[in-house]
């Protein structure tokens, strides 16, 4: 459901000759098996790549994860071949083949897949090896670990020339750049961009990780897979979990999704996310969730029982959808300590919802505040008096709402 543990994500920067920065690369920091240790197999990685995936594009961080710049995202063989979905679209993101992805047909075919649907490709970690060259006309840009090519008994320059024969307007990119004489002798054998402790270390990102329940993500994905789902039953199961309800504005919000029209509703959300994409995002929260988290079922309950209780006021038809997501929004805000403001830059929230978590005002701003006061037991506001909702009316709907949401959370925590 709501939880705020630390993002599982570290970033190091990208440069150019001049030391300006392009963009970021995006590391995994999260629990589990380590990079490279042991437990580290196909599934981990997976689930790795998913947990970055989701961190960058579904958590609350203070701003975009790229800071306008490029994001270079590191790919398994499941998402380079598509067995698992792809959420992201192509545009600032650079997908890199890492170094231990088998080199066959099939990766070759996925890489000229993703090629075609605009994607820029990265071949990760080369060291001039005869099998991995292969890849170089199918790639956009070769990241060579400078390191590791001198370990090798080769210089930078040399293969340089190698990928230049493969494929002449290749982008080189040197990685593991320690010191000013590596940066000139990599820019005198044509690399323009750059990547190391020189320039900077990795550094964690900081940000709220938001968990929705694998329960309703799987009841989601079954959902999504009958041909007769209507969207108002996908509207309501996503209303189910306030994490995952979050995460379809946060999706919507970001660069990544494409969508430039101010979001109104989670409703609206969806519609501008379609099927396949949700579908896609779901997936990837799926794999990236952690198997031993637990959401404390209270926050559970308060999240999901301020937006109904906030849906149930509405004052007119129409605004219900807008009503329960600033609910949702104000109290993820409270249950996470993430800013309000922050929530509302990062979903992308319409004016009228945005008026309503940050000064309490517009079409749907006082049932927020008659809510709110309720909850923490606070005298009536006097502006409130012959605005919005009375209070009999809000304590009905927070007693309705409370009941439900307690249905709510018992049944997911029961399925669990």
């Amino acid at each position: 459901m709501v939880t705020s543990t630390r993002l599982p994500l570290a970033r190091q920067s990208v440069v150019d000759a001049g030391g300006r920065r392009v963009g970021y690369e995006l590391l995994f920091r999260g629990e589990g098996a380590a990079p490279g240790g042991p437990g580290w197999d196909a599934a981990a990685q997976d689930r790795a790549t998913s947990a970055v995936i989701s961190a960058a594009f579904g958590g609350l961080t203070p701003g975009p994860v790229g800071e306008g710049g490029l994001v270079f995202l590191n790919l398994t063989r499941s998402f380079l071949l598509g067995e698992v979905p792809l959420p992201v679209r192509p545009e600032g993101v650079v997908l890199e083949v890492l170094e231990d992805v088998p080199v066959d047909d099939a990766l070759r075919e996925g890489l000229v897949r993703l090629r075609g649907e605009g994607y820029v490709l990265a071949l990760d970690d080369y060291v001039g090896d005869d099998e991995r060259l292969a890849l170089v006309p199918l790639v956009d840009v070769v990241k060579v670990d400078v390191e590791a090519v001198r370990a090798a008994g080769r210089t930078p320059a040399d293969v340089a020339a190698r990928v230049r024969l493969a494929s002449p307007d290749v982008r080189l990119l040197a990685e593991r750049v320690e010191g000013p004489d590596d940066v000139e002798e990599c820019a005198a054998a044509g690399y323009t961009w750059f990547q190391g402790f020189w320039f900077d270390r990795p550094r964690v990102v900081d940000g709220v990780a938001l968990s929705p329940s694998q329960v309703v993500c799987a009841r989601l994905l079954a959902l999504l897979g009958e041909p007769d789902a209507s969207a108002r039953a996908v509207e309501r199961l996503v209303q189910e979990d306030p994490a995952l309800g979050l995460r379809v504005l946060r999706w919507v919000g970001s660069a990544g999704s494409g969508a430039r029209t101010p979001v109104r509703s989670v409703s609206q959300a969806l519609v501008l996310l379609g099927p396949r994409a949700l579908r896609s995002w779901v997936v990837v929260a799926l794999l990236g969730a952690s198997s031993s988290s637990a959401d404390p079922l209270d926050d559970v309950v308060r999240v999901l029982a301020r937006a109904r209780a906030c849906e149930l006021l509405a004052p007119e038809r129409g605004l219900e959808g807008e009503l329960y997501t600033v609910g949702l929004l104000s109290a993820v805000s409270d249950t996470t300590g993430a800013p309000v403001e922050q929530l509302v830059r990062e979903t992308g929230l319409g004016p009228v919802g945005a008026a309503a978590l940050l000064t309490g005002t517009g079409p749907v701003g006082p049932a927020l505040v008659a809510v709110r006061a309720l909850e923490g037991g606070s005298p009536w506001p006097s502006d409130l008096d012959g605005e919005g909702p009375g209070a009999a009316a809000v304590a009905a709907a927070h007693l309705e709402a409370l009941a439900w949401a307690t249905r709510i959370a018992r049944g997911l925590t029961g399925a669990l």
